[in-house]
């Protein structure tokens, strides 16, 4: 059951999308925004079913002005019908805009690693390679044989 409770810092907040055929109602806005006014979780959810249906009316008023022929006539379980059907519409929006970001991830990180990947052969080798500091392990440094002090 979708609760429309989202929390931003401390605060609680009601957040539920709105359709896209139904963002011109509202200025454009894609999704309804408000605070509850509260820290404490219970008393986040003991408001939210008013905001639930406030906004559930709102919507409702903005499709009856899109479409007020078809309203005179929908039966109860075709507005249900319709309810679910918007509820669907809008999970789908929020899966492509996630699938969406997570892509960009993806994208951003391969780019990351293909830019990496130079200094990270260098280092690999660096730290494959022989020890060869001439004072630290000992060896000669030059041609001549021995390190001079």
């Amino acid at each position: 059951m979708c609760t429309y409770l989202a929390k931003r810092g401390s605060v609680y907040y009601f957040r539920r999308v709105i359709p896209a055929e139904l963002r011109f109602a509202f200025g454009g806005k894609r999704e309804f925004m408000e605070s509850l006014g509260t820290k404490d979780r219970a008393e986040a959810k003991r408001l939210i079913p008013a905001r639930t249906s406030a906004s559930e009316r709102d919507l409702e008023k903005a499709q009856a002005r899109l479409v007020p022929s078809q309203n005179a006539t929908v039966s109860p379980s075709l507005a249900i019908s319709e309810r679910a059907a918007r509820r669907e519409r809008e999970h789908l929006e929020w899966l492509e805009e996630n699938t969406a970001f997570q892509e960009q991830i993806d994208d951003e990180r391969e780019e990351l690693a293909e830019a990496l990947e130079p200094a990270s052969s260098a280092m690999k080798a660096r730290l494959e390679a022989p020890l060869t500091h001439p004072r630290l392990y000992g060896q000669a440094a030059g041609a001549g044989g021995s390190v001079g002090r």
